[in-house]
């Protein structure tokens, strides 16, 4: 599936939240995560965070990162936004 047909800020925003992690939490445990480009991300400035970084960032959160490469329409369905 074409990266640019999925929101994978707002994915990792899913699981990151899934795992009861806070952006603050997150970006204490990782090192050189910043919690303003954690942000960005999640609201859909993709460029704000390496493939590196995310990643990493997906690896501690002990989740697939190709995870974010699909679309999941029902994964929101009872999630407010």
């Amino acid at each position: 599936m074409d990266r640019k047909s999925v929101n994978r800020g707002l994915q990792l925003r899913f699981v990151r939240e899934y795992r009861k992690y806070s952006q603050s939490k997150l970006c204490k445990e990782i090192k050189g995560l910043s919690q303003a480009n954690l942000s960005k991300y999640e609201n859909g400035f993709e460029g704000m965070l390496k493939d590196d970084k995310v990643a990493e960032i997906m690896n501690h959160l002990n989740w697939p990162v190709e995870w974010l490469d699909r679309k999941h329409s029902t994964i929101y369905s009872s999630w407010d936004l």
